[in-house]
């Protein structure tokens, strides 16, 4: 749209004299309303409201079938005083744009929430009956165990999906267990309003570093946001992929070991420890199992936090060494997963 300025999440840590966005696209709107007006309200069904938007069931039926939806808009009048309220703004419009534009890009993928229409403030996405935390909390309380394999096709599925988002050069920005719905047996990463797009050198062929986030302050950071929060010297400009493989890895460790990365006490002492290079400890049951999976699983733990960022393999070099150790475990050339 004509009134279209990338808002200071985009922006915050690129230098804009030498970076622009990779791609003309990624500044742009594709809404598709027709749905929308084919939606009656008072059928929608309240399902439940996060820190920026409200959730709704839509149900369509066709010769008996029934197909459900998800209806998201952002909070106009909270019903709980820790939600938030917003005004419909520029800012907020473009939120949702970006997150109705990277679901739109990934369409091919099968780790990607589907987007079916976009408009204004508003999205209607795939409805899925579960999150990842809620799914992993019921099968603890329930003592319901996971063979490594099955955990090993799980850190596919996450891996993959963060991968299909860095490959239409954006990254997610918000990522964790939340953010993947359970849907048809598969983890599908979604919610992108808060995606930050992938920057490139005005005068070479690569992508430009942030020097800072501004998401600085979350507790699930990354080693170099938390490097940057603390001062340390060692602290470099990364390029935001990276940084966020680093929180995939985050997501891995809990794929692997049932664990938390990150306890509600003793934060302080676990940021130095992450900063020092030091990481969560893996239970001993689980490497004296010697089992190929959970070795596949904690190699790519190990190759999610490289230290070095320049180091550090992307999310698709992960996905792919995961999909390898799958191939060879099963015998078969093509694995479900």
């Amino acid at each position: 749209p004509e009134w279209y300025e990338p808002n200071s999440l985009e922006l915050e840590g690129y230098n804009l004299e030498v970076c622009k966005p990779k791609h003309d696209w990624q500044s742009k709107s594709f809404p598709n309303c027709n749905m929308f007006h084919e939606t009656n309200p008072s059928e929608m069904k309240f399902l439940t409201s996060g820190s920026q938007r409200s959730v709704f069931e839509l149900s369509e039926s066709i010769d008996g079938n029934v197909n459900k939806f998800v209806y998201k808009s952002i909070n106009y009048n909270s019903r709980y005083k820790f939600r938030i309220s917003y005004d419909v703004t520029p800012e907020r419009i473009n939120r949702e744009r970006k997150d109705a534009l990277v679901s739109e890009r990934t369409t091919s993928s099968r780790f990607i929430a589907s987007l079916h229409a976009y408009c204004s403030h508003a999205v209607i996405m795939d409805h899925a009956p579960r999150v990842m935390n809620h799914y992993n909390e019921k099968r603890l309380a329930r003592n319901i165990t996971i063979s490594p394999l099955d955990r090993l096709k799980i850190g596919i599925q996450i891996a993959s999906g963060v991968a299909d988002v860095h490959s239409v050069d954006f990254i997610h920005d918000d990522l964790h267990e939340q953010q993947f719905l359970y849907k048809d047996g598969l983890f599908k990463l979604n919610d992108f309003n808060y995606a930050k797009p992938m920057y490139v050198d005005k005068n070479a062929n690569k992508t430009c570093t942030l020097s800072l986030s501004e998401f600085g302050n979350r507790r699930q950071a990354s080693l170099e946001e938390l490097q940057y929060k603390t001062g340390y010297k060692g602290f470099t400009p990364v390029e935001p992929d990276k940084m966020e493989v680093w929180l995939m890895g985050n997501l891995l460790y809990t794929i692997l070991t049932d664990l938390q990365v990150w306890n509600k006490k003793g934060y302080e002492d676990q940021v130095k420890r992450i900063v020092a290079g030091k990481r969560p400890r893996i239970p001993i049951h689980i490497l004296q199992r010697n089992d190929p999976a959970y070795a596949a699983l904690i190699n790519a733990l190990d190759m999610s936090w490289t230290y070095d960022w320049k180091e550090r393999p992307s999310a698709r070099a992960i996905a792919n060494y995961l999909i390898g150790e799958l191939q060879t475990i099963t015998g078969e050339e093509a694995p479900d997963f």
